[in-house]
């Protein structure tokens, strides 16, 4: 068995499922998951006051995926990188294109309202892509989003655009979807349309 293997970062699995279900992947669920810790790729301070800072741990979540997650996820299936994907919501969002991108273990990534807004993520994308990366990369963003009071997170729309552009310019595979409403609007069904693109390409 060689199936499509989706690891998906995050909540909303079972309202997920009903919406993915015709299609042929094994999805696999990542949940209980510290995200300011785990999802965050170094540090940076707080989205709002009062909440803790972001503490950056994200490769240290990368290598329990690498060493541990995948490897049982796995254990009984014949997968290829070819045929595995990441995706999430918000810092899901942003640590499934950081992860696909500090390893070669994926040939998607799927970041739905992903928090491209955090700081330094531009600098890093700038550095870290180059012409002998390639992968499917699916990115969206609500259409209220980038009209948040927060300065850091309403550069969230600029910011995911330039994304798309830098990837698309070194040969990504980029599709770049505007939903409607804000960050919280219908959550899972947003996450099905980055899986099936991730899935089918379309």
């Amino acid at each position: 068995m060689n199936p499509r293997v989706i690891y998906l970062i995050g909540e909303e699995t079972e309202k997920l499922l009903p919406l993915v279900e015709d299609l042929d992947i094994v999805l696999v669920s990542i949940e209980g998951i510290d995200w300011e810790r785990d999802l965050t790729p170094w540090e940076a301070p707080a989205a709002f006051k009062g909440q803790a800072d972001f503490s950056g741990k994200a490769d240290d979540f990368i290598r329990v995926m690498l060493e541990k997650i995948i490897p049982e996820a796995e254990k009984d299936l014949t997968v290829s990188d070819k045929n595995r994907s990441i995706a999430g919501y918000s810092l899901g969002g942003l640590f499934a294109l950081y992860a696909a991108l500090k390893t070669n273990e994926f040939s998607g990534a799927a970041s739905m309202s992903g928090s491209l807004w955090y700081d330094g993520w531009i600098d890093f994308l700038e550095k870290e892509i180059g012409p002998d990366r390639h992968m499917k990369v699916y990115l969206s963003l609500g259409d209220k989003e980038e009209r948040s009071r927060n300065p850091r997170m309403a550069r969230v729309g600029d910011w995911t655009r330039k994304t798309s552009e830098l990837l698309a310019e070194d040969g990504f595979e980029v599709f770049f979807e505007i939903n409607e409403g804000n960050h919280f609007f219908e959550i899972p069904e947003r996450i099905a349309k980055g899986v099936r693109w991730i899935s089918e390409g379309k």
